[in-house]
């Protein structure tokens, strides 16, 4: 039996073990929903410009399956890669997701990254869809054969995907050992090379992460570095949903 002082952050997993997840570990589309479940009315995104918006979780999950069932109709299939590039907002979070749900791959691009190089990355990683800012789009998607293009910034993070098809139809779906996203180093000597990270890797680093750092559901987490950085998307954006 365990004690208090046994208990380890992915103890809380178990009673969604075998309803809402059978693996090892929970995918992250699992695992949002599991969050929903236990802090639905709890703010999950919030951001302060142009204008101060937030949203649950239970609305974050709405919006984001409302985009993924766009992209599933857009053609989007399990492991397809999706780009996510822009500035830290609550729409790039809506992005990702949306990504997740619809079963595919995200790669997270820099916005730092020159037009030059964001094409070459971008045909590297045989992404089909992008999402991304206005000035990002405005160089490079008349180069790049998508999909899906769309912008993170048009009419607010809302307002975005509201003219999206609402029904969200069940992708393949996606085990703990699918490419769950693709992370291109910073290059420190070379060219961003691109890492593959599953959903095991991902959702088991957020519960590690719990343990080792002493990170409590009731901590808030200021996403100050860009999202696509490493540190920032695993220690804040994705640590959320733990």
């Amino acid at each position: 039996m365990k004690t208090k002082d046994s208990f380890t952050p992915w103890d809380k997993l178990y009673p969604y073990k075998g309803t809402m997840y059978h693996a090892t570990w929970p995918t992250l589309k699992e695992l949002f929903e599991i969050t929903v479940k236990r802090f639905g009315q709890r703010v999950c995104w919030k951001e302060f410009v142009p204008k101060p918006v937030s949203y649950t979780y239970g609305e974050a999950l709405v919006i984001v399956k409302r985009l993924a069932s766009w992209l599933i109709s857009s053609g989007i299939r399990k492991g397809d890669k999706i780009i996510v590039s822009g500035k830290n907002s609550v729409a790039w979070g809506f992005g990702y997701f949306a990504a997740i749900f619809a079963g595919a791959t995200v790669v997270p691009l820099d916005t730092a990254f020159s037009n030059e190089d964001f094409i070459r990355l971008a045909k590297f990683s045989d992404a089909v869809a992008l999402l991304a800012d206005s000035n990002r789009l405005m160089g490079v998607a008349s180069e790049l054969p998508m999909k899906v293009v769309a912008c993170l910034e048009e009419n607010g993070p809302a307002e975005w995907i509201m003219h999206k098809s609402a029904d969200y139809v069940e992708p393949e779906p996606c085990g703990e050992d699918d490419i769950a996203q693709i992370l291109f180093t910073s290059g420190t000597t070379g060219t961003p090379k691109g890492v593959m990270l599953t959903h095991r890797n991902l959702v088991s680093d957020i519960f590690l992460s719990q343990a080792n750092m002493n990170i409590f559901e009731t901590d808030v987490f200021y996403a100050i570095l860009p999202i696509h950085h490493a540190y920032t998307l695993l220690a804040v954006f994705l640590e959320e949903m733990g």
